[in-house]
């Protein structure tokens, strides 16, 4: 029974997924509904902040994405290895920020085992002036920071896997 009902979840999805909406719905309900009522509000507040809110958005999807794949980790057999990598690039312009691009790329695949944090393994996340380099280390993480794109490293930082998830 419950895995009829997870089939039919994701038909329904998929079929939304694959329907087109019609425009004049998609311009009533939305770009002249909800959007015009959202976006003064954010862009107001937005603008009040000495932060740019996409900065932050981009950090907590970084953070969910490790902390989702720490507890899968945690859910491994014991003794099990885990290599993982992944990379991605957001670009885009707005009003507050003009023109951006992040991006996020594995140096070296992260390996960890069913009870430890990644012992190994290497990103770089890039923006227009600066990058910094994530490298697991065996009792945390070292931060390479660098100025600008060029890739010399202007800083370094270790730090413990609790301080690095509660600080940054």
């Amino acid at each position: 029974m419950r895995r009829a009902l997870q089939l039919v979840i994701i038909a329904a999805a998929l079929g939304v997924a694959v329907t087109p909406f019609p425009r004049e719905l998609v311009e009533r309900l939305y770009s002249r509904g909800a959007y015009s009522v959202i976006q003064p509000r954010l862009t107001g507040f937005s603008n009040h902040l000495p932060f740019a809110l996409f900065d932050v958005t981009l950090v907590a999807v970084i953070i969910a994405v490790l902390a989702m794949w720490i507890l899968g980790i945690r859910r491994m057999a014991h003794g099990t290895a885990l290599t993982t990598a992944a990379n991605l690039s957001i670009s885009g312009k707005t009003d507050g920020l003009g023109q951006y691009t992040y991006t996020v790329k594995n140096l070296q695949p992260f390996v960890s085992t069913a009870t430890d944090l990644p012992t190994s393994g290497a990103l770089v996340v890039t923006g227009a002036d600066s990058s910094v380099i994530v490298n697991a280390i065996a009792n945390g993480v070292r931060l390479d920071y660098s100025d600008n794109t060029s890739g010399v490293v202007t800083k370094s930082n270790s730090v413990s896997w609790s301080d690095f998830f509660s600080n940054y």
